[in-house]
C-alpha cells in the first residue's frame, strides 16, 4: 500500500505571543489568526505527496526598512480672481520648497501637481418682513495643487511637517514607501528559500519512491506590501446604556443626548508571523515594507 503524505506547515519560529492583552481587543468584526486556522488552511501545506507527484512549498517573510518616502501635501487657495488665487498659492508653494531645500531635499525631488480650478459660491441673506431670503452669489475662485516630495531617512518627517504648517499646508494626502534595492531583496529571499527547499526535500526523500523527474517544475511568487495598506483602527471606551423616549403624548419635555468625542486609535498591523518558514528581520520594531516570497517545487513521476 502506498502512503500519501500531507505535511501542514506551522513551524516553530523564534517569535511567541505572550499572554498580554491591550486596547486592540476592542477591535470588532474581524477574525483573529489562530493556530487552528493555520492548521486548517490549505495555503499552509508545506509538503504534499501523491503517487504521481511530490510538491514542496516554502514561504518567507522579510521586514525591510524603507529607503525613502514620497509624501504628497495638498494646498487650497481662494481669491476673487484666478490670477490672484494662483499668485497666492504659488507664493506658499515656493516658500515651502525653499524650506524643504534647507532640510536637504533637492529640487529634482520635488514636483508641483496642478489639481483643479473651480468657481466658488456663497450665500447672502435678505430679510423681508417675516421672511428670510437666501441668495447664492459668486464668491471667487479656488485652486488646488499638490506638492510631492521624495526624501530619504536622513530628513526628519517631523521637521518637514512643521515647515509645511508655516505656509498653512496642513493636508498630508498620502505617504508612499520606497525601497531602492528590490532586486537584492529578491535575491536574498530566493537563496534562503532554496536552502529550505533542499532541507525539506532531504527530510522527505526516504518516503519518496524512485522515478521522479530530476528537474522539477518551479513556481515563484514575490509580493511587496506597503505599510499604507496595513494600518487598522479601533475605539476603546466603556459607557452606560441609556433608554429614553421623546413622546409628546406623555410629556412636554424632550431629552437631548450629547455624547463626548471619542478618539480613534490607529496602529500598524503587519502580516501575522504564523505560517512562514522563515522571517528575516523578525524582531525589528521599524514600520517598513514587507516582502513575501513563496516557492512551489513540483516533482512528477516519469511516465
Amino acid at each position: 500500500m502506498k502512503t500519501i503524505f500531507v505535511v501542514l506547515g506551522v513551524f516553530s519560529l523564534s517569535i511567541s505571543n505572550a499572554q498580554h492583552g491591550a486596547n486592540e481587543l476592542y477591535r470588532s468584526g474581524e477574525k483573529y489568526n489562530s493556530t487552528v486556522y493555520q492548521l486548517n488552511n490549505t495555503e499552509n501545506q508545506r509538503v504534499t505527496q501523491t503517487k504521481n507527484e511530490a510538491v514542496y512549498r516554502i514561504k518567507i517573510l522579510n521586514n525591510v526598512k524603507t529607503d525613502a518616502y514620497i509624501v504628497t501635501f495638498g494646498l487650497i487657495q481662494e481669491a476673487k480672481s484666478v490670477k490672484e488665487c494662483n499668485a497666492k498659492i504659488n507664493q506658499r508653494i515656493q516658500g515651502f520648497k525653499s524650506a524643504a531645500k534647507n532640510l536637504g531635499i533637492k529640487e529634482d525631488e520635488m514636483y508641483v501637481d496642478f489639481i483643479t480650478q473651480n468657481k466658488i459660491y456663497d450665500y447672502v441673506s435678505e430679510t423681508q418682513g417675516s421672511q428670510v431670503k437666501l441668495n447664492q452669489v459668486d464668491a471667487g475662485f479656488e485652486i488646488k495643487k499638490n506638492v510631492i516630495l521624495r526624501f530619504s531617512n536622513r530628513v526628519s518627517f517631523d521637521d518637514l511637517v512643521e515647515k509645511a504648517s508655516d505656509f498653512e499646508i496642513h493636508n498630508i494626502i498620502k505617504v508612499d514607501y520606497v525601497n531602492l534595492n528590490a532586486d537584492k531583496i529578491y535575491e536574498q529571499m530566493f537563496e534562503e528559500a532554496h536552502k529550505l527547499l533542499q532541507i525539506r526535500k532531504n527530510q522527505m526523500s526516504k518516503h519518496i519512491e524512485e522515478g521522479s523527474e530530476d528537474e522539477p517544475t518551479i513556481q515563484i511568487s514575490f509580493v511587496a506590501l506597503s505599510p499604507t495598506s496595513q494600518y487598522k483602527n479601533f475605539q476603546a471606551f466603556e459607557t452606560s446604556e441609556l433608554s429614553y423616549s421623546n413622546n409628546s403624548r406623555y410629556s412636554d419635555k424632550h431629552v437631548i443626548r450629547q455624547e463626548e468625542r471619542k478618539s480613534k486609535t490607529f496602529y500598524y498591523d503587519g502580516l501575522n508571523p504564523q505560517g512562514y518558514d522563515k522571517i528575516i528581520n523578525a524582531n525589528t520594531p521599524v514600520v517598513g515594507m514587507q516582502y513575501v516570497m513563496e516557492i512551489t517545487m513540483t516533482y512528477r513521476k516519469k511516465q
